[in-house]
């Protein structure tokens, strides 16, 4: 099992992975891959070992016997040198040069760990970049099977994390983007100071679907999240959203009929405020 930091778990919401500290500085500099020879994770954690492994991927063909030794051996430890401080920039480089082939093989290696890794310093970088690379559906639907809709939390909640999500929006087609709308629960999320802005970004771009997905969790809740200081601007957003998907009548398999309780609350606390 791969290890960031300790054991990484997939589908783990409670264990996110920390590259370790203590890494070890190069002295001499690195003038052949032979001296990396038993030491590539070793070298690839560190700034001028990633440095000339970058160059190695830069300057031979991907087929060629030096880059597949690099592969090769560094696979097994994708999930940790995603989380890396230095690592996570050689894995963006890796996703640059690979051909469609390989770079599907590296997006399933990584895929159970993607919420552990979207939410540390570094990690969140090769996740967005794993992401905006994306070059088919079956690519993106590796993705997003890779993140449990009880994950989803994590992301949204966590800073890091959130630049992961809008990286999702912008970049993942509509299909692929389901597990967001299905791990969105109203409390946890919308009443969070950071989740909350997330949500509202997932509901902007949501389809009729996805946008249902939503309302119905904050509907389940709808005053705990209306009468709170973040949650209160999600419910505006999705009754802005909602008219904007379905007019002035609401879709008839949708709650949005709810949404008149919504109005009127609304109304009240407004005129609480302005007491």
């Amino acid at each position: 099992t791969p290890t960031v930091g300790g054991t990484c778990t997939p589908h783990s919401a409670g264990s996110a992975p920390t590259p370790s500290s203590g890494l070890c500085a190069t002295t001499t500099p690195i003038l052949s891959l032979a001296e990396c020879r038993g030491r590539l994770l070793e070298i690839a954690r560190d700034q001028g070992g990633c440095r000339f492994l970058q160059r190695v991927l830069e300057t031979q063909p991907f087929d060629s016997a030096d880059v597949q030794e690099v592969l090769n051996g560094l696979f097994p430890h994708l999930p940790l040198l995603m989380a890396d401080a230095y690592g996570n920039f050689l894995l963006q480089k890796l996703l640059e040069f690979a051909p469609d082939e390989t770079k599907i093989r590296i997006t399933m290696a990584v895929a159970p760990f993607l919420a552990e890794i979207a939410v540390t310093q570094h990690g969140t970088f090769s996740v967005q970049k794993l992401i905006e690379s994306v070059r088919s559906p079956s690519e993106a639907a590796v993705i997003a099977n890779g993140v449990h809709p009880d994950q989803v939390p994590l992301l949204i909640n966590d800073g890091n994390g959130a630049h992961v999500v809008s990286k999702i929006l912008s970049c993942l087609p509509a299909e692929h983007r389901d597990f967001l709308y299905a791990g969105i629960a109203a409390v946890e999320t919308c009443n969070h100071r950071q989740g909350c802005c997330a949500v509202q970004r997932c509901i902007e771009v949501a389809t009729v679907e996805q946008f249902q997905c939503v309302e119905d969790a904050v509907m389940r809740h709808i005053f705990t999240v209306l009468s709170d200081p973040f949650g209160n601007y999600v419910v505006s957003r999705l009754m802005d959203r909602g008219a904007a998907l379905y007019g002035s009548s609401p879709h008839p398999s949708s709650s949005t009929a709810g949404l008149s309780v919504t109005n009127e609350r609304c109304a009240q606390l407004q005129r609480y405020a302005d007491a």
